[in-house]
C-alpha cells in the first residue's frame, strides 16, 4: 500500500516491500546499522528471484545473478524500493504480488512492472 502516496515532483508511488529482503537481514551482520553489499539469486521456474546468499567473492552459476542491497537504519533496501505511477491508479497498483525488474550492470534493480497473483502486468 501507498506509505505516502505524494511526491510532488514524481507524483503518486508507493514503497514496495520484498520477503527477499527478510532473507538479507537474517544473514548479514547484525552488528550495523549501515552495510552495503550484493546478493546471490537465483531465478525460480516463475522467474522470481529467490534468495541464494550473500556475495563473498564466489562464482557465479550461469543461473546466478548479483542484485545489490543497501541496509539503512536496520532496514534492507534494494534500488527499486518506490514505484512511481500516473495519479489515480494506487488502488489498483495496491493488488500487486510480483515486481517485474532488471537488474544493471552494476547489480542495481529496476523496477519496470507490478504484477497481480497471476503474474499480469497491472
Amino acid at each position: 500500500a501507498p506509505v505516502d502516496p505524494r511526491s510532488l515532483m514524481q507524483g503518486d508511488y508507493m514503497e514496495l516491500n520484498y520477503d527477499i529482503a527478510t532473507a538479507i537481514s537474517w544473514s548479514v551482520e547484525q552488528d550495523s546499522d549501515n552495510h552495503d553489499g550484493f546478493m546471490i539469486v537465483t531465478l525460480d521456474h516463475n522467474r522470481i528471484a529467490q534468495f541464494d546468499s550473500i556475495y563473498r567473492g564466489a562464482v557465479l552459476t550461469p543461473a546466478q545473478r548479483l542484485v545489490q542491497y543497501r541496509i539503512r537504519d536496520g532496514r534492507v533496501k534494494l534500488a527499486g524500493n518506490a514505484f512511481f505511477f500516473e495519479e489515480g491508479r494506487a488502488e489498483e497498483f495496491a493488488q500487486a504480488k510480483y515486481s517485474e525488474c532488471r537488474v544493471n550492470q552494476a547489480g542495481q534493480l529496476l523496477v519496470s512492472n507490478l504484477l497481480d497473483k497471476d503474474f499480469k502486468r497491472i
